[in-house]
């Protein structure tokens, strides 16, 4: 299947614009595809050395955020922070957004960083023009997750694309983003745009044969987000798309995230709707030794 030209002018936010993007020529077959966002545990110490008008968190320690990992030993992540700019306990995570010295403003959720706006767009394109591209004329677009804004930014880029609606169970990750983060919760605003805060599970159960793409923009496996990379979420998904329609949901480090979670597609079936096929694809990111994708290529719907 051929890929639909585009050239995409990016927001200017200095000092991180980027030159005009074009996705190229190119061919594709699949029907689900996996992005990777590394999972990290936070080590902090609550002695932060700031002043008393600052807003302080305690996964910052001497002017630095910090993340370190068991399940990579020997390497940790940190970022130098500028200023604190937001810091608050929402119902469902902790919500933090810092300006950074060298990364600009860095979304984080329950202590891991999300996304930051020098190379976030690495992230938001390939989630959702792989997956955009793979079908022969996606018109209604559903994100489930993706508060920040960012990957719903790049659908409503596609003109084909009549209505693209973003589902988010947290408030605050949405009003905070469209504060701290405008480069990439500008796509709020496009007409093509709709939000609804609520419930993933809840929302899908509502719709049947109802979208050509569906992609899941989620956090890692633990916490809120955990119920996203179960058998019986993958069912709703399936029955939510259209024939022919396709899916694409962040999978961490791929090799890790089979491991984690359960009844997501290894071996050839989600339960009996569809068969696949793993093909994988991968490159580096300066913030995470690795970036990978998956496609699971699916039969027709039954």
């Amino acid at each position: 299947m051929r890929m639909r030209m585009h050239l995409f002018k990016k927001s200017r936010l200095p000092p991180f614009s980027s030159p005009p993007r074009n996705i190229t020529t190119s061919t594709f077959g699949s029907s689900l595809a996996f992005t990777s966002r590394r999972t990290f545990y936070s080590f902090y110490s609550s002695n932060c050395k700031m002043s008393s008008e600052e807003i302080t968190h305690p996964t910052i320690k001497d002017g630095w955020f910090r993340e370190i990992s068991d399940m990579w030993p020997g390497h940790a992540m940190t970022l130098r922070v500028e200023k604190v700019l937001v810091h608050e306990k929402s119902k469902y995570q902790d919500v933090l957004i810092f300006k950074s010295t060298d990364f600009g403003n860095v979304l984080v959720l329950d202590n891991v960083i999300q996304c930051t706006e020098r190379d976030e767009f690495s992230y938001q394109e390939m989630i959702a023009h792989l997956a955009l591209n793979s079908h022969p004329n996606p018109k209604k677009v559903l994100v489930i997750g993706g508060g920040d804004g960012g990957v719903l930014r790049e659908i409503v880029k596609h003109d084909c694309v009549e209505e693209a609606t973003l589902c988010d169970i947290d408030e605050a990750v949405v009003r905070l983003s469209k504060e701290h983060l405008p480069s990439m919760a500008c796509g709020f605003d496009h007409p093509k745009s709709k939000t609804h805060i609520g419930d993933g599970f809840k929302f899908l159960n509502d719709y049947k044969n109802e979208f050509d793409v569906i992609i899941t923009d989620s956090s890692d496996p633990d916490g809120p987000a955990e119920a996203l990379f179960q058998k019986s979420y993958f069912q709703l998904l399936h029955d939510a798309l259209r024939e022919g329609g396709v899916i694409t949901t962040q999978g961490c480090m791929f090799p890790i995230f089979l491991r984690r979670v359960t009844g997501v597609p290894r071996n050839g079936r989600i339960g009996e709707p569809s068969r696949i096929k793993v093909d994988r694809c991968g490159w580096d990111l300066p913030r995470w030794v690795h970036f990978g994708a998956a496609s699971l290529l699916g039969a027709p719907r039954s």
